[in-house]
């Protein structure tokens, strides 16, 4: 059984250096980069936004590594922009992105049924649980191939979708949170983003 609780505070607290990044899988490589880039603080990158986007969903396809990017993407909106409101306005893009993947999956696979009703894991944090390692291979590429061969099981699939939706759900807040500060940042554009996602979240 899934203990929501727990997950949820682990969402809100797991840090960056306590998730094994090369355990995770994009659409194109496994999330070494995307770590690093997280433990940087290069989350206001655009180029860093670009690819972390074409990792984390490719056609209508979320990885083991979303849900996870999308924790600190989330955390990343919390803090001042500065003079990156592209790039900031990037990381918005991606939440809607994320969330829309989500609604055609529940509408497409599980005829509007909800993700709660999954088969998935108990704890988040057991989807980067695998049984390979990437220094036992010749390159990454190999390392990919075997892992959606033999790690990609129906349950882990599955977890990648609840989870993810249980990271863009809680979330919320965030956004919530944001919004009421937009006065202070007289910032209609992002605030106008802000509230068409709240309409679909």
């Amino acid at each position: 059984m899934k203990n929501i609780d727990k997950n949820l505070e682990y969402i809100r607290n797991v840090k960056v250096e306590e998730i094994n990044w090369s355990k995770l899988f994009g659409s194109y490589s496994c999330g070494i980069k995307i770590g690093e880039d997280i433990k940087n603080n290069n989350l206001l990158d655009l180029k860093v936004l670009k690819n972390i986007e074409n990792e984390i969903e490719h056609q209508s396809t979320l990885w083991t590594i979303t849900p996870f990017t999308m924790i600190f993407l989330i955390r990343q909106l919390e803090k001042d922009y500065g003079d990156k409101k592209e790039e900031y306005c990037y990381i918005l893009e991606i939440y809607k992105l994320i969330v829309e993947t989500l609604k055609f999956t529940q509408d497409e696979a599980l005829e509007e049924n909800s993700f709660d009703k999954l088969e998935v894991y108990e704890e988040m944090k057991d989807i980067f649980k695998i049984n390979l390692n990437l220094e036992d291979f010749e390159d990454e590429e190999e390392y990919i191939e075997v892992f959606f061969e033999e790690e990609m099981t129906d349950i882990r699939y599955n977890s990648v979708y609840y989870y993810t939706d249980l990271v863009v759900k809680n979330g919320k807040k965030t956004l919530e949170e944001i919004l009421s500060k937009k006065v202070n940042y007289e910032d209609n554009q992002i605030a106008n983003f802000i509230n068409s996602l709240l309409k679909i979240l």
